[in-house]
């Protein structure tokens, strides 16, 4: 993290069932061990999202899990911590900028509720 600050952000029930999709290979102890660097996995996204026709937002999956979280929460501190922000930082970037029903509908996309057609993938 940037302030070298602990992150403990829970694992949602919908996040346990997209992860028990990934494959477990040899190198099982990173879920993304096909790619070498974070930036390989970064650059990967940002092309998946493309080609979805969609324009990729930097740390945008972050900062919808804050906007969500808190959104969810109500708790900005506690999001401050699993996010590793200062609560300042939550309070002026990520506050009322998503309703509690779309943070909870955000949480709780599930792999078999989505068409195959509506989930992008992507190659290393």
């Amino acid at each position: 993290s940037k302030n070298a600050v602990k992150r403990h952000a829970p694992v949602p029930i919908a996040l346990k069932e997209w992860l028990a999709k990934v494959k477990r290979g040899e190198d099982d102890q990173r879920i993304c061990s096909r790619f070498t660097h974070e930036n390989a996995l970064a650059r990967a996204m940002s092309k998946a999202v493309r080609d979805a026709g969609v324009e990729p937002v930097l740390n945008g999956l972050r900062h919808t899990f804050c906007s969500a979280r808190v959104a969810a929460t109500d708790d900005v501190k506690q999001t401050s911590r699993e996010a590793g922000n200062s609560v300042a930082i939550i309070l002026k970037h990520y506050v009322k900028v998503m309703t509690k029903a779309k943070a909870t509908a955000w949480f709780n996309v599930r792999p078999d509720a989505l068409t195959s057609a509506k989930v992008v993938s992507f190659a290393a």
